[in-house]
């Protein structure tokens, strides 16, 4: 006959890209019905949060180490990470992983232009934030699309744009 072994989910699919846990969401929309109230919204709830999701725990400190930039060395914890992204970058990197599947994976050129366009808006919302500007939204918004059109031609018009490119 045959031999069934099990294998623990977090093994069996350890190389692959699934989507964050809904559980994970319905966390966080509890998160963000208390964003109003700041005594109870802090980072270590958010961190816990996304502590309970290893692909959503991964992209939290790889954005951290992005815009840290390393000056305080590899962030290697996800408290570290969301308090040096702070509670509305962390939810935006968030968002962004979630969304990133759409169509820009098949292409690695679009996948590469859609990373670097977005740790150039979380580079530049920090900034503003640490210049205390106050347009931290317009900021990231302004990062996320400084590259549109390339990314655009990539996904659109693949081969043509990659002799030119």
């Amino acid at each position: 006959m045959f031999e069934i072994s099990l294998v623990e989910p977090d093994e069996l699919f350890s190389n692959t890209k699934l989507p964050a846990k809904p559980l994970v969401f319905f966390s966080l929309l509890d998160f963000l019905k208390e964003l109003s109230n700041p005594e109870k919204v802090n980072t270590d709830w958010l961190a816990d949060i996304i502590s309970t999701d290893k692909i959503l725990n991964e992209k939290v400190i790889k954005a951290a180490n992005a815009v840290n930039n390393y000056t305080l060395g590899h962030i290697k914890d996800v408290k570290k990470a969301v308090s040096i992204l702070g509670i509305q970058n962390t939810l935006k990197v968030i968002t962004i992983y979630s969304f990133n599947d759409i169509g820009i994976h098949n292409n690695n050129a679009a996948s590469q232009i859609w990373n670097h366009s977005f740790y150039i808006a979380l580079l530049i919302a920090c900034i503003s934030r640490e210049l205390s500007i106050g347009i931290h939204t317009e900021a990231y918004l302004f990062g996320l699309l400084h590259d549109s059109g390339t990314l655009l031609m990539h996904l659109w018009f693949e081969e043509d744009y990659e002799e030119t490119y």
